[in-house]
């Protein structure tokens, strides 16, 4: 129980900061892409998050955007020059934190990887 108590206060002023930091930040500052928005920072510099420890609904492709897929991308490349497309896929997939690649997975992947070229 105590426990708890001395959690809330950390949770609540971690929300607070969050908060903070959206409030100081002009709206025009935000950019929407779809069903997502970043900051003008993120999308010149997309983050590329391993998700390895995530799970649940937080996995689902759909909640990749293409920026960040990119990214993925032109890491890959980067390391490991021109690959074969399935291999492009896996690797990208193992860099975002997935250790599978479903269908779902797959075809976000590559209709990224396909309508950026």
């Amino acid at each position: 129980m105590s426990e708890r108590l001395i959690r809330r206060p950390c949770h609540i002023a971690a929300l607070a900061g969050i908060l903070c930091q959206v409030r100081n930040t002009r709206s025009g500052e935000f950019r929407r892409e779809g069903r997502f928005v970043m900051t003008e920072e993120q999308h010149a510099q997309p983050p590329v998050r391993d998700r390895s420890s995530e799970t649940g609904s937080l996995l689902k492709a759909e909640y990749l955007s293409q920026a960040e897929i990119n990214a993925a991308v032109n890491l890959v490349v980067q390391e490991s020059g021109q690959i074969p497309p399935e291999e492009l896929i896996r690797a990208v997939a193992r860099l975002l934190g997935y250790k599978r690649v479903g269908n779902d997975l797959s075809t976000r992947i590559s209709e990224t990887i396909f309508a950026a070229n």
